[in-house]
């Protein structure tokens, strides 16, 4: 049994695209409000997203359901683009033929057809200068996302402000839907419930959550279009006058700069650049972003340690200093040591050769004395021992006062 989930992008906190008096988040919730009702016209068993969920919110109330491709229910997304092109644009998960592209072209195809409008094609999310759709890839029914027409094309902002345009636009989209199931046109008998405003007031009864089940602080991811619109500060991006691309992104790198210290990533900035958001509001996500939050908790972290830094900082300054002085003079005492080995060597030297002098005795100049003349001396002298006490000589004095001093 055909079961499907219709669910609208952007929130009145993310607009998305605004040009002039058009809104996207005002359009696509009227859009859906359409299909769903035409859904539920044809017999088909249709759940509507409650609106204000975030994307991150979104999928986690779609993947609850229950619905999932493994039991053939299917989820479209709708969202207008822009970028002054005129028509229809689809995209699809994954990056080959299967159910998602199936389902997108149907879609597509159908209500090109249904509306004469121009039909630009399906696009793989690879594709997408995110490269990743997260509505298209984390949620587990067939998924498919739907551009309906140009909000800054002056003939598709006409068909946009036509309530009677719009109910064909979602017939269309509804014959694509059927198409995909193989169901034919045979109309069957509407139900008893009132749904005169099924996106916003029905309540499913499904026991699934109507609230956003994350906090404030979960991050948004980036909405799922290629572009965005934009305008001058403290006014909606496009309210009057369409800033470029350029100039978006010009003033997303600028608050960057300005709030997070550092250049914005490509990721973060096709994410801001598709969204609808004033300066003002980009301050504001900036400011109250983690990151931000970390920024001030730091700088308050670094206020409050400087004066210990300081403090820590002066005295190793002084230990430093008292450390080179030691140096200096564990330097200098090492000198002293090296001049008293060499100067202890010097006299040990001088010394050596002062004894070897004294143990060689040489005869006086001028007396000879024969071997004869030597034993009859001996043998009239008698034999004697000097006992004469041996004097200390300089050297000995000197290496004393040496030893006296280093020690």
């Amino acid at each position: 049994m055909a079961r499907v989930i219709v669910s609208a992008g952007h929130t009145h906190d993310e607009p998305g695209a605004v040009v002039e008096d058009l809104r996207e988040v005002d359009l696509t919730k009227k859009i859906a409000n359409k299909i769903t009702a035409e859904l539920r016209n044809n017999g088909i068993i249709t759940l509507s997203v409650p609106p204000e969920l975030d994307l991150l919110s979104r999928i986690d109330w779609i993947n609850k359901t229950g619905y999932s491709e493994e039991t053939e229910d299917i989820c479209i997304e709708i969202h207008i683009n822009d970028g002054g092109k005129s028509g229809i644009e689809g995209w699809y998960k994954g990056n080959e033929d299967n159910a998602s592209k199936k389902l997108t072209k149907e879609i597509v195809t159908a209500a090109c057809a249904e509306t004469l409008l121009t039909n630009q094609g399906v696009n793989s999310e690879i594709q997408h200068p995110l490269q990743s759709l997260a509505f298209l890839n984390k949620i587990k029914p067939t998924s498919s996302l739907i551009e309906c027409l140009y909000i800054d094309n002056p003939a598709d902002q006409a068909f946009l402000r036509d309530e009677s345009k719009l109910d064909q636009l979602a017939k269309g989209i509804v014959k694509g839907i059927k198409n995909f199931f193989g169901i034919t046109d045979t109309p069957a008998k509407s139900p008893s419930k009132n749904f005169d405003t099924p996106y916003l007031n029905d309540s499913l009864d499904t026991g699934l959550p109507t609230s956003p089940p994350y906090s404030s602080q979960t991050p948004r991811m980036p909405s799922p279009r290629s572009t965005g619109s934009f305008g001058t500060a403290n006014t909606p991006w496009g309210a009057g006058k369409t800033l470029s691309r350029e100039d978006r992104k010009k003033m997303i790198e600028e608050k960057y700069q300005q709030i997070l210290g550092r250049k914005v990533e490509d990721q973060d900035l096709n994410y801001f650049l598709n969204l609808g958001l004033s300066e003002d509001q980009m301050i504001k996500r900036l400011v109250e972003s983690q990151e931000h939050v970390d920024i001030v908790n730091e700088s308050q972290e670094y206020k409050n340690i400087k004066p210990e830094y300081d403090t820590l900082k002066i005295d190793k300054q002084r230990l430093s200093a008292q450390l080179s002085d030691k140096d200096e003079i564990i330097k200098k005492q090492n000198e002293l040591i090296d001049q008293k080995n060499r100067s202890i060597h010097n006299l040990q030297q001088g010394r050596t050769g002062v004894a070897q002098e004294e143990n060689t005795p040489n005869p006086p100049v001028g007396i000879q004395i024969s071997q004869s003349d030597s034993i009859q001396t001996q043998q009239h002298l008698p034999y004697t021992v000097d006992q004469t006490p041996r004097k200390e000589n300089f050297i000995d004095k000197v290496l004393q006062k040496l030893n006296d001093i280093f020690d």
